[in-house]
Formats: structure tokens, C-alpha cells, sequence
């Protein structure tokens, strides 16, 4: 993992605001850079849904340890996979390219507002390589795709890593 993107990742663990006693969804786990990161701040448990298995092969096999110790769960599939999860979770982490997170965000956010906890939020971070503009209108794009499936509390933050712009996109479960 480069440097650049351990960063990224610590910056956007650092906006969750994660405490050992929660639940982590994390929706686009890839090979784990989030879920080592997560588990290293101590969460309860964490499940990382990817929907490339070649990703999710390898996620398994650098994560071995906490899957045994039963504080990981790994999964194949999407947001839909996510809507089938039985336990409310306190935070919920989407990572995923810009172009089809909106719309997949608008058919499932309720659904994933009815697997967060009361109190509990949501984070969508996904990267534009265009210019701020760009970025700024996929970033309201996702927020007002949150408010309209009743998540409160909205913001929008940017970040300019390298030549991208990392838009970071919160909201709070009622």
C-alpha cells in the first residue's frame, strides 16, 4: 500500500469516530486496508461486504487471525448484500468509484438506514479525478441522495490527494 493512500485511509478513519464498543459495516472492504484499520482501533466487530472476489480472496488471507477470533466477517456481494445482514451496525463505511455509487446509494440507503443503529452513521467516500467542481457536485450528488432516504446531519468534506479528490460524505441515522 502506498503512502498516499495510507493516509487517505487514516483520514477517513479518523472522521468515523470509532469506539471499541461498535459494530463497522464496511461496504467496498477490498483487501482490507479498513478493516486492519478498524480492528486496530479496537471495534467490536467488523464485516467487510466486497463485490470483486479476487479482492475478497486476498482480504481473507491478510486477515486470517481476526476471522478466527470471530471479530471479522468477510462477505462477497454489493449493497444488496448489506440489506440481508440481520444486526444493526453503529457506522457503516461505503468506499466505491463515483460513477455508479448515486444510484446504487438511492435504491439501498434505506435499506442501510435500517441497519444502522439509532445515533449510528453513514460514510461514502469515493475519489473524482476531475477538477473541484467535479468533485463537489458528486459530493452533493450522494448527500442529497441521503437526505431524501431520511439521514440527518449531512456533510460533505474534501480532500485533494495527488491528482483526485477524496470526498468524504457523512450522515446520521435518526
Amino acid at each position: 500500500m502506498t503512502w498516499i493512500r495510507m493516509q487517505r485511509n487514516r483520514w477517513v478513519l479518523d472522521q468515523l469516530d470509532l469506539r471499541p464498543d461498535q459494530r463497522v459495516l464496511l461496504l467496498g472492504c477490498g483487501t482490507g486496508d479498513d478493516v486492519a484499520g478498524c480492528l486496530a482501533r479496537g471495534v467490536l466487530k467488523v464485516v467487510g461486504i466486497e463485490r470483486c472476489l479476487f479482492k475478497l480472496v486476498l482480504a481473507c488471507r491478510f486477515h486470517r487471525v481476526p476471522r478466527l477470533m470471530g471479530t471479522l466477517g468477510l462477505r462477497w456481494g454489493d449493497l444488496q448484500t448489506a440489506s440481508d445482514l440481520g444486526t444493526p451496525f453503529d457506522r457503516v463505511l461505503v468506499k466505491a468509484p463515483p460513477g455508479s455509487l448515486a444510484a446504487e446509494l438511492r435504491h439501498f440507503s434505506r435499506n442501510l438506514r435500517g441497519k444502522t443503529r439509532a445515533g449510528g452513521a453513514i460514510a461514502v467516500v469515493t475519489e473524482c479525478q476531475s477538477s473541484w467542481q467535479d468533485a463537489f457536485a458528486v459530493g452533493e450528488d450522494i448527500r442529497l441522495t441521503l437526505i431524501g432516504s431520511g439521514w440527518v446531519g449531512t456533510s460533505v468534506q474534501q480532500r485533494r490527494v495527488r491528482e483526485c479528490w477524496v470526498m468524504f460524505i457523512a450522515a446520521t441515522a435518526p
